[in-house]
């Protein structure tokens, strides 16, 4: 992924995003912005993201309300949030375009959903519950459906359903979260976690317990 040039004056003036898809914070202007990122670390098809190599604020000239890279399939892109729909060519911007407009970033219940789940990032899960919920949705390529893994945890509902929130905000758990949280959500383990699929019982439980 490419390096963003960096503002001094950036820092001081926007707040940073951070998400285990960070490469370096990203810095959003406005507070809707925030949403958009959030969602973009929550989008199983996403690998990474990082700031334009272009200022925020020379974004305007271009129609462009807000923007940064995200990796797909290995490939860096441009995802910018204007209502042209039209890839803008901006100057110093040497990447393939991606456009989306504001009002789908509000859109429910994806929305509502990204939020409720981003608000869980800073819950500490312990190692066990990990350990567990990774063993359920691993059973199968296609992963696990809400419901079933609410069962395996054997919490009482409001306390697994808080853990897989939590999970889910922490990269452990990726799931589509388009279309909202429902007991038919299909959930998977995260990209750090799907490689020990394989390995021995033992063998996954000690790196799931190691990686606390």
């Amino acid at each position: 992924m490419r390096a963003a040039q960096t503002d001094s004056n950036l820092v001081q003036r926007y707040p940073g995003f951070h998400s285990w898809k960070s490469v370096s914070p990203v810095h959003y202007p406005r507070r809707w912005q925030r949403a958009v990122l959030v969602q973009a670390a929550l989008d199983p098809t996403i690998t990474a993201i990082a700031p334009l190599p272009v200022a925020i604020d020379e974004l305007h000239a271009y129609s462009v309300d807000f923007g940064f890279v995200v990796t797909i399939s290995q490939t860096d892109f441009a995802l910018l949030v204007t209502e042209t729909r039209l890839v803008p060519d901006i100057a110093g911007l040497e990447l393939p375009g991606l456009t989306i407009c504001r009002s789908s970033i509000l859109k429910e219940p994806a929305y509502s959903t990204a939020n409720m789940i981003w608000s869980k990032k800073r819950l500490v899960v312990d190692p066990m519950t990990r350990y567990v919920a990774l063993e359920a949705v691993q059973k199968s390529a296609e992963g696990s459906t809400l419901s079933t893994l609410l069962q395996a945890l054997q919490f009482p509902l409001p306390q697994s359903l808080e853990a897989v929130l939590a999970m889910l905000a922490q990269g452990i758990l990726v799931a589509d979260v388009s279309r909202g949280l429902i007991s038919t959500t299909r959930i998977r383990a995260g990209d750090d976690y799907r490689e020990i699929r394989n390995v021995r019982p033992w063998e996954r439980l000690r790196r799931v317990l190691s990686s606390s």
